[in-house]
């Protein structure tokens, strides 16, 4: 749990007041409206937020929910929202309130227990106005304050304004599903599902965050709390913040994973226990009264929740793949193997080099913040193909990393394996450990005198990095002191003694990558199309499954693709296509790392050179020709490198 404090301003925020007030909405009524996109502000004066300040905020994500507006000024807070119509259900238009107009929310998201919930609520004698899952998340609140967020199994991120305490309190999911930023400017809070927002207001500044670039050097994304602006943050998953009526805030962490593999049982789950409730989550994923889709990549993941749902008896079910022209090494085979089997109406794109290389402007602008991952253009243009024909769309995210289904997993487990055979000999490690041994030996001995997590705290630079701090501060002058982005791993990584090094590592991967890389681009890649997109094995029962199960159901201290990912394989191999379940890992491939010295060689070279360009700024000249000779010739890192600092490029140019 953590909590940090921030000035105090006064904002007199009655219970009086909050019953007098202007609420507006627009749009078709009787349907339940699926938030796609919430923002407002809660004001340092005494002065009222207006009705169109709170529309031009919505305005700037009209793409989040094409289908119409919800606004509530009173005051000095204002909340608002975008909304995509999923189901029909009468009185859930937002802002939604309780039962004496005491408090009031909106919410982007779903959650996927909110009948239960809302049972043992109306048991306790709350009433309800509507049949929407987000009341309940209201009533909740009233009902046990913060604490309601942990017990909810959905995607959201809210925000309820609790008059009767003078209270704006801002929440999101516990793994990140969607997102919320926030600024604290000169007249107080301002939050927003999207940064683009809170950079289109009058007196933000753009200042970049010289930590948020360095750290978009090393990992290609920008961890939370940071955001490349300076003064907006993001408020990190599983996180609450509170800001109360005198301009006082704190944020505190409600949940984070906790894998038990150490001191769960041995042997293999319950004949059929990995299948049952992957398709109890993704029964709870479906959700919707319009056709249903599936991004099929043709890997196990995706594979799965496309057999859940023809078992459960879907048979409209349509799948989308994309590919690149020309390139061998495509998921479109796999992918239509699937399809056929299960007889879905299947879509495939084909990307040509020239349509990615314009995606990269595209791609600038709509994910908010710098972030290299390429396949975020892939993804763009599966989401406006998916569009066509749907609402809502079912994803594999979250897999790999609560059962390691990444192809370094069984090496991490064989060394931290042998580490721990290792551990007889600690006391003695621990009192040899100052000796002046020669250096190899010297981090044999280290090794053996401390923990998993006491290895990670000392040699966090084993997870995969790009511009890594030592060439950052070598090459980058202006970056030169810029904070160790490594810091926060370590203290991670330290905080979690007793935890088999596979766990830390699959853990770190959850903290960071899962929510500012994976889910950062899959929200914003499908809203910039007015698409929601769910990830069933992101439920948080499933989740929570996962997490209880023995290392030898996540990966083995063996070779092949058998040893990885080894529950979900073995639920899954007789039922899939043959080959599927146990296909060697790739991730999604593609080929534009090499076409640096094909397709893209003179265009690459051209943003290389650009010296007044954001990324280019950073590195000399001679180190940036250097980069782009290497890249040429075919080295991997400084291929990365070089995107990267032509990704930066592109998002200044949008931005700044």
């Amino acid at each position: 749990m953590h909590a940090t404090a921030a000035p105090r301003h006064g904002l007199g925020l009655t219970t009086a007041a909050a019953i007098c007030c202007r609420r507006r909405w627009s749009g078709a009524d009787g349907e339940q409206i699926k938030m796609c996109g919430i923002a407002g502000k809660f004001r340092a004066d005494t002065r009222a937020v207006s009705e169109n300040e709170v529309r031009r905020m919505l305005a700037t994500m009209v793409h989040r929910g094409p289908d119409g507006e919800g606004v509530y000024v009173c005051g000095p807070l204002g909340l608002g929202m975008r909304r995509l119509a999923i189901i029909d259900v009468q009185g859930g238009n937002q802002p939604i309130w309780n039962e004496d107009h005491t408090m009031a929310i909106v919410c982007n998201g779903e959650i996927y227990n909110y009948r239960p919930l809302r049972t043992r609520l109306e048991q306790k004698g709350h009433r309800f106005r509507t049949h929407s899952d987000v009341e309940v998340i209201l009533h909740l609140y009233e009902d046990c304050g913060e604490d309601c967020f942990v017990q909810l199994n959905g995607m959201f991120s809210v925000a309820i304004a609790a008059f009767g305490e003078q209270k704006l309190i801002l929440a999101r999911d516990r793994f990140g599903q969607k997102p919320l930023y926030y600024w604290n400017g000169p007249e107080g809070l301002a939050f927003a599902s999207e940064l683009k927002v809170l950079a289109a207001m009058p007196g933000f500044p753009r200042d970049l965050s010289r930590s948020a670039l360095a750290s978009f050097l090393n990992y290609r994304y920008i961890p939370a709390p940071l955001s490349v602006f300076e003064h907006a943050q993001k408020l990190p998953p599983g996180s609450c913040l509170v800001a109360d009526g005198n301009g006082g805030q704190q944020i505190r962490r409600y949940w984070q994973i906790k894998f038990t593999s150490a001191e769960h049982r041995n042997g293999p789950p319950k004949e059929g226990e990995m299948r049952e409730r992957l398709m109890q989550s993704v029964d709870r994923h479906l959700m919707s009264e319009r056709p249903l889709g599936v991004f099929l990549s043709g890997g196990l993941d995706s594979s799965a929740i496309v057999w859940c749902m023809h078992e459960l008896g879907h048979r409209q079910i349509h799948t989308y793949t994309v590919g690149f022209q020309g390139h061998e090494e495509n998921e479109f085979d796999n992918a239509r193997q699937v399809a056929r089997q299960f007889n879905t109406n299947h879509h495939e794109v084909t990307l040509t080099a020239a349509e990615f290389w314009e995606g990269l402007s595209v791609a600038a602008y709509s994910l908010d913040e710098p972030m290299a991952d390429l396949t975020a253009i892939p993804l763009y243009h599966l989401s406006k193909e998916a569009r066509g024909e749907l609402v809502v769309v079912l994803s594999g995210e979250g897999a790999d990393e609560l059962m390691a289904g990444y192809t370094e997993s069984e090496e991490v487990r064989r060394f931290f394996d042998r580490l721990s055979r290792w551990s007889r000999l600690r006391p003695l490690a621990k009192m040899v450990r100052h000796w002046n041994w020669p250096d190899g030996l010297s981090t044999r001995i280290e090794a053996v005198a401390g923990s998993h997590a006491d290895y990670l705290v000392r040699h966090p630079a084993s997870m995969s990095f790009i511009f890594n701090d030592e060439f950052r501060r070598r090459e980058c002058p202006s970056l030169a002191d810029s904070d160790d982005t490594v810091a926060p791993l370590a203290e991670f990584f330290a905080s979690r003694q007793g935890w088999h090094g596979l766990d830390l590592r699959l853990a770190a991967m959850i903290e960071w990558w899962l929510p500012d890389d994976l889910l950062h681009k899959a929200d914003r890649m499908t809203m910039a199309h007015s698409l929601e997109l769910r990830c069933p094995f992101l439920d948080a029962d499933f989740a929570g499954y996962c997490a209880s199960l023995p290392l030898d159901d996540k990966a083995l201290p063996t070779t092949g693709e058998a040893c990885r990912k080894v529950a979900l394989k073995r639920a899954f191999s007789g039922l899939l296509p043959e080959g599927i379940a146990y296909q060697t890992k790739k991730g999604f491939p593609i080929p534009v790392y090499a076409w640096l010295a094909g397709p893209y060689q003179k265009a690459a070279s051209a943003e290389m050179s650009r010296p007044e360009a954001l990324g280019c700024s950073l590195f000399s000249r001679e180190t940036r020709s250097e980069l782009m000779r290497r890249a040429v010739a075919g080295d991997l890192l400084s291929q990365r490198r070089v995107w990267s600092l032509i990704v930066l490029n592109k998002w200044g140019d949008c931005w700044l």
